[in-house]
């Protein structure tokens, strides 16, 4: 537990990565400087869980091509700066509820192999969810895109909620594997109304 507190990014890192806890849980706590978790791009594979609340971070974050083994919670984190979940594995359940996004946020190519709950989350610049495979259940109600968001040539495996979602998205070339699918797309071209590509291979 780490409470009340400011940590490094280059200390984060070497939590998140060696094998002294099964478990992290940080609340309160603000991220200085630039985060990267992955050295030339090699897959960084984090077997702990994770569990956030009210963290900050200051500096860019970049998860690209990290494979979360468990849980992840970042509940109500803020992201001051640039985001990617860029080729990262989720493979247990992933939470962003009621997080904010300040900047350019980038999931392209990444793969939720569980659940994936963005309830109430803040994407204040635009958000890319281009080739990602949601394959189990998927919820975005209640999401702000205020510059728009792309999930163009995603995967969606079960059926996802999109109810009360503001803004403008594209979903051209949209793969799914389950008639649940159309039930879906009714609610999104209701909710997207106002503009909406859809073009499917």
């Amino acid at each position: 537990l780490l409470e009340d507190s400011e940590l490094s990014a280059e200390d984060l890192r070497g939590i998140l990565t060696e094998d002294t806890y099964s478990r992290i849980y940080l609340r309160d706590v603000v991220i200085t400087g630039n985060f990267k978790i992955s050295i030339n791009n090699n897959p960084v594979y984090i077997t702990k869980e994770i569990n956030t609340e009210n963290v900050t971070f200051k500096g860019k974050v970049d998860f690209t091509r990290a494979c979360f083994q468990r849980k992840v919670d970042f509940k109500e984190a803020r992201f001051t700066q640039e985001v990617s979940f860029a080729y990262t594995v989720f493979e247990d359940l992933a939470i962003f509820t009621g997080t904010s996004f300040q900047k350019e946020v980038l999931f392209e190519g990444a793969k939720f192999q569980q659940t994936v709950d963005f309830q109430r989350t803040r994407f204040q610049f635009s958000a890319s969810f281009e080739d990602v495979d949601f394959l189990n259940g998927v919820y975005f109600n209640q999401v702000s895109f205020n510059q728009g968001v792309d999930f163009r040539s995603a995967l969606f495996q079960q059926i996802g909620n999109f109810s009360d979602v503001s803004q403008k998205a594209k979903f051209e070339f949209v793969r799914y594997q389950s008639d649940k699918f159309w039930r879906l797309l009714c609610r999104v071209l209701k909710v997207f109304s106002k503009k909406l590509w859809l073009r499917f291979s």
